[in-house]
């Protein structure tokens, strides 16, 4: 009997604190996910071969379990230019949306404006789509930038509110 132990490690010895973004390396494409404490990840996925359907759902999970064997990162990759929004805040806005269905747009709402859009605020980014897509920049860091997924916290957030009351 053999025992086989996988070891998942960032690609450059990081842990996560809740509220990193963490860059997924899967060969052509990055995956992101919002780190939530405890060794879970929160993430958006899509079926991509159902691309007409445009739903993803979102997930969470033990971020090793997202990670495979693939390497990974702890990538705040706008802190330099935003300011994230509190930890706490990230954490409950990032559990809140598990399990639902949302809008997926591999340029315009995947997986990283998911990320982004809960860590800074009012900003739903992803470079590798301008990268990728060769868009012209829409803000000065060279990213594209949409308001969904922060329209959709808000409904959250006032739909909660007014049903507790």
């Amino acid at each position: 009997i053999q025992t086989v132990c996988f070891v998942f490690h960032s690609k450059y010895n990081q842990k996560p604190e809740p509220g990193d973004l963490i860059e997924i390396f899967r060969g052509p494409y990055e995956h992101w996910a919002v780190y939530v404490g405890d060794g879970y990840v929160v993430h958006l996925t899509a079926n991509l071969s159902s691309v007409p359907n445009k739903n993803g759902l979102v997930y969470k999970e033990k971020l090793q379990d997202v990670v495979g064997t693939n390497k990974w990162r702890v990538n705040n990759i706008l802190d330099n230019k935003y300011r994230p929004r509190p930890v706490d805040d990230i954490v409950k806005d990032a559990c809140a949306l598990v399990g639902k269905k949302v809008t997926y747009d591999v340029s315009s709402s995947n997986c990283e404006h998911f990320a982004t859009g809960l860590r800074y605020e009012k900003l739903n980014i992803s470079c590798e789509v301008t990268h990728l897509a060769d868009v012209k920049p829409s803000i000065s860091s060279g990213c594209c930038v949409s308001f969904r997924l922060y329209a959709y916290i808000h409904y959250i957030h006032t739909y909660t509110a007014f049903s507790a009351l």
